[in-house]
This record gives structure tokens, C-alpha cells and sequence, in this order.
């Protein structure tokens, strides 16, 4: 019997890593191959790959699936979602503002007898800019309601763990749950900024518009309310998560046109409005509408919509995103 120690395995396995690792240099005319080693993440990997030449930088994204999740939009087909003589397209701007105003100000129950959450974000780009902003900037995807997945965010719950990819309970718009739900973790699963998204049959300017609600929990408790007897406890000021996601998508470069319309109603602390779990909120009324772009967009090349604010305030906004995007790296 041969006997090999701990201490030769690992310096061949070292040794073995970075035969196989791509060569980060690359010469003019030539290719390299290998493998690139990261840690396991479950669902989809971002992988950011930048060439530098002596003239020239160009930037690649890659999105590959790891599997090991049920996701709640994995047997969803946005293509069929619409048939094409549902879809609205609109290419002057002021009847997309109009429409915006006028729709309604939040998410419903199953039964559409109840407003949920306020619907404070839109955000206008195609799957590949919006899935490509929101995983460059680290916002994971979340798995699909299930018993199995309930015992996980009990466990989690009981433990304080961190659970990345937590299901988010359902609401609705357009008669259905959401379409896309993410979520960015803090420390536990106690905590987190989360969203839910729904394909709109909206086209602005040839592009998908995407519609839904931000906002960030601040505890869990206890409720007969849903099945699997868990809920989220939500920070009433809701307008931080939403500047908050506006800032993310800045930082990443993902930006290219940004403002802010009416439609949600104002709502103050000393009259707050209440989610379906009777979550207390308040909000200064207004939903930010994001034009997504694949192509990076410095933060002082973002342009605006001067909807309901004025160009004065516009800059404002844009240099306070820039300081959040500077203290939060």
C-alpha cells in the first residue's frame, strides 16, 4: 500500500488547478483556453471578462446556469405571455407618461380585492439588459414556492442564516403572480432588499417595459396569513429601496435615461398606507422609470426624462446616486 500525505495531495492539486486555468495573457493573433475556478453559486453565474489591448478595451459578460434551483421563472415563456394584438406600443413620450400616470398605484391579492405593494419601479430594456444589470451588481435569483423551500426559509428563520435565494411570496398584476422575482441579502435572512417584476404588454420605443415593486425587509414574523406561516416585516420608507436600486444599476453602468412619474399616491407617516399583510408604508408618490442600456453609460452621461421633476432636481438626483454608488462599493 502506498501512503501519501495530506500535504503532496494538496500541491498536486494546486499544481493540477493551474495547469487547467486559462492563461490571462493572451498574444497578439492567438488564443488561449482553460478553465476560469470560482466559488459554487446556484443559478445563474456572471462572469465578467475584460480584454485590454494597446488601444482598445472591450468588455464581455457571460451568464451561465449552475444547476441545483427551481426558479420561480424557470418555466416561465415571456414570449407567449402576450399575443401580439395585446401589445401596446407607444413611440411619443408624453402617451407613455400619461399611461404610466393613470395605472393602477400597486399589486392586488389573488381575488384583486386588496392593493399590495406600491408599484415604484419600471424599468425599459430587453431580458439580457435587465437580467445583465440587475446579476452584475449582485442580485440573486429566488427559488420557486414550495414545501421544500418553505422548510428552508423556516430553518433559515430559526437560525438567522443567510438563505441567498428565498422564495418571495406571490401578488398580482395583470392577473397573474410575478414574473421575475430577485432579491440582494444582507447578513441574514432577516434581511434584504427584494423586487418582483412583471413583463408589461407595453413597448416603448421597440423596447419591453417591466414593471413592479422594491422594497427592503427588515425582519421576519410569524402570520396565519400565508400558508407557510412566515412573512417578511418591510421598512416603511420605501423610497430608499427604490433609489437605492436606482444607484445599483448607475453603478454597473447600466443606465442610460432615468426619471420619475406619478401614479403610486403620496402617503406620509402620520397617514400611511398599509401592504396586504398590513405592513405600514409611505412614499413621496413617485415611481422611477429606468431605460436600461447593454452598452456602459458613464453616471454624467444619463440622460432624463424631465417628467415630474425639473432638470434642477434631475442633477440633484443624479449627483446624490453618485455618492451612494461611492460609499456603498
Amino acid at each position: 500500500m502506498i501512503s501519501v500525505s495530506k500535504k503532496n495531495i494538496d500541491k498536486q492539486m494546486a499544481k493540477d488547478y493551474r495547469n487547467l486555468a486559462i492563461d490571462i495573457r493572451v498574444p497578439p493573433g492567438q488564443t488561449r483556453s482553460g478553465f476560469i475556478f470560482t466559488r459554487l453559486d446556484f443559478g445563474t453565474k456572471v462572469v465578467s471578462v475584460v480584454l485590454f489591448g494597446p488601444k482598445k478595451v472591450r468588455s464581455l459578460v457571460f451568464y451561465i446556469t449552475v444547476p441545483g434551483l427551481k426558479l420561480d421563472y424557470q418555466d416561465a415563456n415571456f414570449d407567449e405571455l402576450y399575443k401580439k394584438e395585446e401589445l401596446i406600443v407607444f413611440d411619443e413620450e408624453k402617451k407613455f407618461r400619461e399611461m404610466l400616470t393613470n395605472f393602477q398605484c400597486c399589486t392586488k391579492n389573488e381575488n384583486e380585492t386588496k392593493d399590495g405593494d406600491p408599484l415604484n419601479i419600471v424599468l425599459i430594456g430587453s431580458r439580457n439588459e435587465l437580467f445583465g444589470a440587475l446579476a452584475r451588481v449582485g442580485w440573486d435569483e429566488t427559488e420557486a414556492v414550495t414545501f421544500s423551500t418553505a422548510l428552508k426559509t423556516a430553518k433559515a428563520f430559526f437560525s438567522g442564516d443567510m438563505y441567498m435565494n428565498a422564495p418571495i411570496s406571490p401578488q398580482y398584476l395583470f392577473g397573474r403572480t410575478q414574473d421575475v422575482a430577485l432579491q440582494k441579502g444582507r447578513d441574514s435572512i432577516h434581511e434584504r432588499n427584494h423586487l418582483r417584476l412583471w413583463l408589461s404588454p407595453w413597448i416603448y420605443m421597440g423596447k419591453n417595459v417591466w414593471i413592479g415593486q422594491i422594497s427592503r425587509d427588515i425582519g421576519i414574523r410569524l402570520t396565519t396569513g400565508v400558508w407557510n406561516l412566515t412573512t417578511h416585516e418591510i421598512d416603511p420608507e420605501v423610497d430608499d429601496s427604490r433609489d437605492y436600486l436606482i444607484s445599483d444599476i448607475m453603478s454597473v453602468q447600466g443606465l442610460s435615461k432615468l426619471g420619475f412619474v406619478k401614479g403610486v399616491g403620496e402617503s406620509t407617516p402620520e397617514n400611511p398606507r398599509e401592504i396586504l399583510l398590513g405592513d405600514e408604508y409611505w412614499t413621496d408618490g413617485l415611481r422611477a422609470v429606468m431605460l436600461l442600456s447593454e452598452k456602459p453609460v458613464a453616471m454624467d452621461k444619463v440622460s432624463f426624462f424631465i417628467w415630474d421633476f425639473k432638470m434642477k432636481e434631475a442633477k440633484e438626483v443624479i449627483e446624490r446616486m453618485g455618492r451612494e454608488v461611492l460609499s456603498n462599493p
